[in-house]
């Protein structure tokens, strides 16, 4: 992601494999979830204990994140019997979406 956003806890020795929550730098994530859906790709713009709330989120400006960035998150969650077919499928929707 680079310059233009992050991978949230990336390297946290605690965290959900299945789960890549992104934080794009000036971005608006309501508009890229519209974008997301309709390239196909499931994902929501907060945690889970907060689906469906368009606002900011809180546990990220906890970890010090601006309210501009917790509102710049994207969460995408996979299935642990995901097949590495539809990884390289969802990546390049991913790419398709974010150029």
């Amino acid at each position: 992601v680079g310059d233009k956003g992050e991978v949230v806890a990336r390297f946290a020795p605690h965290r959900n494999l299945n789960t890549i929550f992104l934080v794009l730098h000036g971005k608006k994530a309501e508009t890229l979830s519209a974008k997301f859906d309709m390239a196909g790709v499931d994902l929501s713009t907060g945690s889970a204990c907060s689906s469906g709330i368009i606002k900011e989120n809180r546990i990220l400006m906890s970890m010090g994140y601006s309210y501009e960035d917790s509102r710049a998150a994207l969460r995408f969650s996979f299935s642990p019997f995901l097949a590495k077919n539809e990884v390289a499928e969802i990546v390049q929707k991913i790419k398709s979406v974010l150029t």
